[in-house]
């Protein structure tokens, strides 16, 4: 309290008044101030029925983007899920066209074995 008396005051302001600091102090440090001051006759900044109204409304603001951030995070888990699914989906579909690729493959090398033995016994006759 005595450093803030003791401060100077800015340019063209006037210094505090003995009021003004313990207003001030009283209301850095006690949760009474708006009953001490109405007391000794001064007006708190801003009264106690305003501060729970604003106190109110961040809650309520706390708790819709709380809400909010549950919804987008399970939101993004549905979403990693779906991709995860439709990962293992496409790594199943890729090992298929493999296997019948290996399989076109392989019937292939047979087509050609039984041609070329049937175009040899074409010549033989």
């Amino acid at each position: 309290m005595e450093a803030l008396k003791a401060q100077a005051p800015a340019e063209g302001e006037a210094p505090l008044s003995s009021a003004e600091v313990v207003s001030k102090v009283l209301s850095q440090n006690s949760s009474n101030t708006s009953s001490f001051l109405k007391n000794i006759g001064i007006q708190p900044t801003t009264s106690t029925t305003e501060a729970t109204a604003k106190e109110r409304a961040l809650q309520e603001e706390l708790a819709a983007e709380r809400q909010a951030s549950a919804a987008l995070r399970e939101e993004v888990n549905a979403l990693k899920e779906k991709s995860q699914r439709t990962d293992e989906a496409l790594e199943r579909t890729e090992n298929k066209l493999l296997q019948t690729q290996r399989a076109m493959d392989e019937n292939n090398v047979l087509l050609r074995r039984i041609l070329l033995l049937n175009s040899g016994n074409l010549s033989l006759s």
